[in-house]
């Protein structure tokens, strides 16, 4: 069901694009480069993963470099290349008996890279200063994760260095509202409303913090960004 809402939104979307043209009045600056900012944190998910169940293992959140293509003054492509980088670390020590100590330290990286693929429709004030529009991202990413642990007990170290990496695809939805800065440059905020990883594995407890409040829920889906007019 999820994945048929999702391409039939995105044949709407299409059809925005193809259709909405000709109408339309010109753009004096088409194309501009841009920087984006989100608290939106994406999972990718390993298969028969070995890094994870000790701590998180795949999460990322990205920074991206846009360039951007304005078809006319409602409807806008842009291609970014967003990169995420997130460290854990975790240590302890457990009393098991006297004079016997478990002691456990671990660090886990995760790096990744995404090329985001994203149309913007605006549908509420068209040359005016706060444009509303609506937007939708389709991103690919590949992930890498390195998990390193130590754990010693009663004089007996192990080791453990693993490494994980795969490749999945995101699809997200939401409304942002653009604003003039000075002359060529403009500031956007927005706010995704959905997420899904299009791999087919989806939590909302894990990926999009399940346990928390709404307004929670709602300001871990933020991003802000500038964009320059070339």
């Amino acid at each position: 069901m999820i994945k048929r809402s999702l391409f039939f939104s995105f044949l709407f979307l299409i059809n925005l694009v193809v259709f909405g043209q000709d109408s339309l009045s010109q753009v004096q600056h088409r194309r501009y480069i841009g920087y984006y900012i989100t608290n939106l944190s994406y999972h990718i998910y390993y298969n028969n993963p070995e890094t994870a169940g000790e701590m998180p293992s795949g999460y990322f959140t990205p920074v991206t470099v846009n360039f951007g293509y304005k078809l006319n003054n409602r409807i806008t492509l842009q291609a970014g290349l967003s990169y995420g980088r997130d460290k854990i670390s975790k240590e302890f020590q457990t009393l098991l008996s006297p004079d016997n100590y478990l002691n456990y330290d671990g660090v886990s990286i995760t790096n990744a890279i995404a090329l985001p693929l994203t149309l913007r429709f605006i549908f509420i004030g068209i040359n005016k200063k706060l444009p509303i529009y609506a937007t939708a991202t389709c991103m690919p990413a590949y992930g890498r994760t390195r998990l390193k642990t130590t754990v010693s007990r009663g004089g007996v170290i192990n080791s453990r260095n693993v490494t994980d990496s795969g490749l999945n695809t995101f699809f997200n939805a939401g409304f942002g509202i653009n604003y003039k800065i000075k002359k060529r440059f403009s500031g956007f905020t927005e706010i995704q409303l959905v997420k899904s990883n299009l791999a087919g594995y989806n939590s909302r407890y894990y990926d999009w913090y399940g346990d928390a409040p709404k307004f929670f829920q709602l300001s871990g889906s933020l991003g802000l960004g500038i964009t320059y007019d070339l």
